[in-house]
């Protein structure tokens, strides 16, 4: 119910699109306007201009109130993959996005629970799992309001399924895909560089030589250089807009503790906890189920920049800890619940969620501790020689 629930709001804007209501569904979208705008331009031949502010504010006219836009911040190559569907009438376009938004959700539940669940319990795990995840604030919001966490979502819980079966190639390639949002790519590059999942590492480093050529053909030769002048350009301007919703270490304290000496101390001292718990977790368990956990918090505390939305990835990963590992499944209710404690930022002027993901940080660490190692994931195999017995049987190890 839950999930279909959402899955028809999501439908809103394409049905006020056909039936005429071309303006009621332009007043919908959060921040998928800057996306459809984005895809827009590169439409319109041109995506040389894509990062003027004045092009992009004249394309998201009439998405806003009179002068105000949503900076398009990405690289031009997530601009062309939005042009697949920019084509589309806004409101239908916006829906389509939604449902992929949801259809990335169902492939992350299913990569987080194929391992561990017999076939005859995955769809309905599946769906329980997607209308639990649905329930956190940061990814309602993100699936509703036009932002992509889920597809990044998808992609790291990718790179763990791959990762678990050592398919360091197929590894590589999502961490290629995670490149539109670079943040995200350098972070988990250096933990499996930390792993030593060279393959990974090659796949991606090539993956990347075909992004920068392949975009280069679009936009010239010196479009990272450029690209990089506009996102610190942005920047400046963005962590006074949006300060107050990050998540990550450097954007938190810049939101909530005061400047001068207290907050770069305090910087300085997350950024060593979290690097160093980091590190710890790929040293202990590598890229597995065990570290998904604690490395997806820390992917999210250690970007340079992540909103509250961002806050999901770190969500979801601990709550996969919490069923596979623990066996807890109301740790799942607890993490629901506290996810929401984002409706009280306006009050605090930063991000609870930054607390939150920190909180499940230090949580996961402590798994991957010496009591951890009594705690393995519960692996569901089909018994050998009953594969034609009739119905499936199955065994659990571990």
């Amino acid at each position: 119910a839950v999930v279909l629930v959402v899955a028809m709001v999501g439908l809103i804007p394409g049905v006020l699109e056909v039936l005429g209501y071309s303006d009621a569904a332009a007043a919908m979208g959060g921040d998928f306007p800057s996306f459809y705008a984005a895809g827009s331009i590169v439409l319109d031949g041109g995506i040389e201009g894509l990062y003027d502010p004045a092009v992009q504010q004249a394309y998201q006219e009439g998405f806003h109130d009179e002068g105000e836009y949503l900076f398009f911040a990405y690289p031009p190559f997530v601009a062309i993959g939005y042009a697949a569907i920019a084509w589309l009438p806004y409101g239908v376009s916006f829906a389509l996005h939604t449902g992929v938004s949801l259809a990335a959700l169902f492939t992350a539940c299913w990569l987080a629970l194929e391992h561990f669940t017999p076939k005859a319990d995955l769809r309905r795990r599946i769906a329980m799992a997607s209308a639990l995840a649905i329930a956190c604030y940061p990814i309602l919001r993100a699936v509703l309001g036009g932002q992509n966490t889920t597809f990044s979502l998808a992609l790291v819980t990718g790179i763990w399924w791959a990762s678990e079966r050592d398919r360091n190639v197929l590894a590589g390639v999502l961490l290629m895909g995670l490149m539109a949002k670079p943040q995200f790519a350098l972070v988990l590059l250096v933990v499996l560089i930390v792993a030593r999942r060279w393959r990974s590492v090659a796949t991606a480093a090539g993956g990347a030589c075909a992004l920068y050529l392949g975009t280069a053909l679009w936009v010239g030769w010196a479009w990272p250089r450029e690209w990089i002048e506009q996102v610190v350009a942005f920047g400046e301007a963005n962590g006074v807009v949006n300060g107050p919703l990050m998540v990550n270490i450097l954007g938190w304290v810049d939101a909530a503790v005061p400047g001068g000496a207290t907050a770069i101390v305090t910087a300085v001292i997350l950024l060593v906890a979290a690097v160093g718990g980091a590190v710890w977790a790929v040293v202990r368990a590598g890229v597995e189920w065990r570290s998904f956990g604690a490395l997806a918090s820390a992917l999210v505390l250690l970007s340079p920049s992540a909103l509250y939305y961002d806050a999901g990835i770190a969500l979801f990963a601990f709550g996969v800890v919490a069923v596979i590992v623990l066996g807890q499944q109301w740790w799942v209710g607890a993490i629901v619940a506290v996810s929401w404690t984002q409706v009280l930022q306006p009050w605090l002027g930063w991000s609870p969620l930054f607390i939150v993901v920190c909180a499940l940080f230090a949580i996961s660490l402590v798994l991957l501790g010496p009591g951890g190692e009594r705690v393995t994931p519960y692996r569901y195999t089909r018994r050998a020689g009953e594969a034609d017995g009739g119905e499936d049987t199955w065994r659990v190890t571990g």
